[in-house]
């Protein structure tokens, strides 16, 4: 015995020295001697389990030996019955659970070698594809992670871009004769191939028929990109708000330079040509209507003849003022007719400048605001990266 525990102390893996140590301590009675020589021999190699049930040479120590074994076995069988548990935390269908539950069964039935040695084969067996299964449960993980990140992205870069001419979104902004429309449709359909993507791809994680890492980091480059994008829209937006209350603030101020300027030109109108000719007529008309008229009224009114010259050229005169006056005001109206409607429609444009720029002022803050949040959202969601 001695010289088997000089064999064991130089080479700890000679588990055959174990064996025999501990069949000459049985042999000897020294039970916990045998008992620590058969548990190492046994650890060591799992045919040594079947080979010290019916050796003889642990007859002094067969109940304590049979305890040894139990306990062996029923450790192989806890961490055996862990391993499918830990299995089915990472949502292995029942399927594969059942394939590794049969597995001990199986090479059991094929080597004829008993259920601890069985056990002994299918533990590392399935610890070593527990291991491959936590590797791909943390790919997967990884991945669904990348994928929400990316999903997240698509409404913000939504409500930044328009998807078409009539949608909300175009409505809100301003100045979009001025955009390049193409440059938005181009993000448009890069943000719905993108949504394609990643439906596709949350599609196939399910069934494993995706290579991981490379959709991890192909979609890490779109929400990226969905990032990118968005905030260029949110900024284009912004500025042309801020553009088209400038425009309306320059119009407004240029309409009403127009109309002082207008109404100086108004002022400065003359009717005269008209005011002389119908002052003229006027004075002739009326010379001819006082002079057939005054006789009826002299005798009623108590004028006498020697005045009526005097009245007549009065009267006439009178006429032809009043006339003068009246066509001079025709003809100035007339002159500046296109001059007023000008100022009417520069009002016009000058209170719609008023209207639209609170209005435009609300849009730049609403947008302003979409950006802060925005902000704010990526500073909490930083950008995935798929190689941690």
């Amino acid at each position: 015995m001695k010289r088997m525990q000089e064999a064991t102390s130089l080479d700890e893996s000679f588990y055959e020295a174990h064996y025999m140590c501990a069949s000459f301590a049985a042999l000897l009675g020294l039970a916990d001697i045998a008992l620590d020589g058969a548990e190492r021999a046994i650890r060591g190699d799992a045919r040594y389990y079947t080979r010290c049930e019916n050796d003889p040479c642990f007859g002094r120590v067969r109940s304590e030996l049979e305890g040894l074994r139990a306990r062996l076995l029923e450790t192989q069988e806890e961490d055996f019955q862990r391993l499918l548990d830990q299995f089915r935390g990472m949502g292995v269908g029942d399927g594969v659970v059942q394939r590794w539950w049969s597995l001990p069964t199986e090479y059991e039935r094929v080597t004829k070698q008993g259920r601890y040695a069985a056990l002994r084969f299918a533990v590392p067996q399935a610890s070593l594809g527990l291991s491959a299964q936590a590797e791909l449960h943390i790919l997967r993980a990884r991945l669904e992670a990348v994928l929400d990140e990316t999903s997240e992205a698509v409404p913000w870069a939504k409500r930044a871009i328009p998807t078409s001419k009539d949608s909300e979104i175009f409505c809100r902004s301003w100045n979009w004769k001025e955009l390049n429309w193409k440059k938005v449709e181009n993000d448009v359909a890069t943000m719905e191939s993108i949504e394609s993507e990643l439906a596709h791809a949350r599609h196939s994680l399910p069934t494993l028929d995706v290579k991981i890492e490379e959709v991890s980091d192909r979609l890490t480059r779109a929400g990226s990109e969905l990032r990118a994008m968005a905030e260029r829209a949110f900024w284009r937006n912004i500025h042309d708000c801020q553009l088209t209350i400038t425009n309306y603030v320059e119009k407004r101020s240029s309409n009403e330079q127009a109309i002082e300027q207008l109404k100086a030109t108004m002022k400065t109108t003359s009717g005269a040509n008209l005011g002389c000719t119908v002052f003229v007529v006027s004075f002739l008309v009326g010379f001819c209507v006082v002079a057939a008229s005054l006789p009826v009224f002299m005798p009623i009114i108590g004028v006498s003849t020697e005045r009526f010259g005097s009245l007549v050229l009065s009267g006439a005169f009178a006429i032809a003022v009043i006339g003068g006056i009246i066509g001079n005001r025709i003809q100035r109206n007339s002159k500046n007719r296109s001059h007023q409607l000008q100022i009417d429609e520069l009002t016009r444009s000058i209170s719609e400048a008023m209207k639209q720029i609170p209005i435009a002022a609300e849009r730049l803050e609403f947008w302003a605001e979409q950006l802060r949040t925005f902000k704010a959202w990526q500073a909490k969601r930083p950008v995935p990266r798929s190689d941690l």
